[in-house]
């Protein structure tokens, strides 16, 4: 799977509408009535600012405005901490298929090799199969 691209998108809100404006390409500025609806039409809006391909695979890091309550800027930073997580996750598990591959072509058993990489003998046989 390619690398996502990543763009900063400052969020604010104006009466009872989210705007959303990308820091990287200040011509990509979309409204919506919810934060849903806002990372959809502001990832279209990017796509076309930096004109890349209709199906382009990005992501956005939402900065709160100045003027936003604290919690929600709270709650941007745990997502940015999640996303990061979950994409050094599947590093991991990449990772993980390739050594077990490894010491089984070594010719390590299937206990000896869950013992070295601290999964069950139950995950080797699954990243093998």
């Amino acid at each position: 799977m390619a690398n996502k691209m990543i763009y900063t998108v400052q969020i604010s809100r104006e009466g009872d509408e989210w705007l959303a404006t990308c820091l990287d390409y200040p011509e990509a500025i979309d409204y919506a009535k919810n934060l849903s609806a806002l990372e959809k039409g502001i990832k279209d809006a990017i796509i076309l600012a930096a004109d890349l391909p209709e199906d382009s695979q990005i992501q956005v890091q939402m900065t709160p405005d100045k003027n936003l309550p604290n919690s929600l800027g709270q709650a941007l930073e745990l997502r940015q901490q999640r996303n990061h997580l979950q994409n050094e996750q599947a590093k991991l598990q990449t990772r993980t298929r390739e050594v077990a591959s490894l010491l089984g072509n070594d010719g390590y058993s299937i206990r000896d090799s869950a013992t070295a990489l601290g999964i069950s003998p139950g995950r080797i046989s699954q990243l093998s199969a």
